[in-house]
């Protein structure tokens, strides 16, 4: 038996018969379906293309609107300040802050012991005689830090007795404060040792009636908004 010839145009469908290839005329009815198979593909592409500037345009926002600071209202830095003035006005802060010249002492803004005063200081004997750089294990025993002193004479930045709204006029009046500006005086509680004490002040005695990082979180807006004082 001969062997079957087969040609390009001619397709094997069995070992015993052979039929001639049909290619199906490509006209306007193919094209059409052509189309329809691409169609979604079109669109998969359009919709990720969407996706990608959508999220473009949320990183965008990310970076810009939601990074710029809130504006905080001259009344929301008031209620700030009052929140801030809770902690200036406990005791481990009142206590070195003082209406006279003597330093108070305790929990209930006891005079201080051994008749100390800024005159003590005047004449010699400085606060670090006792206050020593840290705070001493026994209870009640004299608290300590680097630089324990209360403020001077002439700018004696007074916390004691004074409502919100004067203690917010004296502490930002720079012939009161020691020429600090709002921001000064932000930077001064959140870094200066004799501030931060008042959250490690020893055994027996309290803390401030917030965290500190909630002291700064008010100090923060308070001074955003322009630092303004309670009615």
């Amino acid at each position: 038996m001969s062997p079957v010839t087969r040609s390009p145009e001619t397709r094997t469908t069995g070992w015993w018969t052979s039929q001639p290839l049909r290619r199906a005329p490509y006209g306007e009815g193919a094209r059409r379906a052509v189309r329809r198979r691409r169609a979604p593909l079109a669109f998969a592409a359009a919709a990720l293309a969407l996706a990608g500037v959508a999220v473009a345009f949320t990183g965008a926002a990310r970076l810009g609107v939601a990074d710029e600071p809130t504006k905080v209202s001259e009344e929301d830095g008031a209620r700030h300040f009052v929140e801030i003035a809770r902690v200036l006005q406990s005791p481990r802060c009142r206590n070195c802050h003082p209406s006279g010249d003597a330093p108070l002492h305790g929990d209930t803004a006891s005079p201080h012991s051994m008749n100390v005063s800024r005159v003590s200081v005047a004449s010699g004997l400085g606060c670090t005689t006792c206050h020593r750089s840290e705070n001493q294990e026994a209870e009640h025993a004299p608290p300590g830090v680097p630089g324990w002193r209360m403020p001077p004479a002439d700018t004696p930045m007074v916390f004691e007795g004074l409502t919100p709204a004067e203690l917010c006029a004296r502490l930002k009046d720079p012939k009161k404060n020691g020429g600090r500006s709002p921001e000064a005086l932000r930077d001064h509680m959140d870094h200066d040792a004799l501030v931060l004490w008042a959250w490690s002040p020893g055994a027996g005695r309290t803390v401030p009636p917030l965290t500190h990082d909630a002291l700064m979180t008010h100090v923060k807006r308070w001074v955003e908004a322009g630092a303004p004082c309670p009615k």
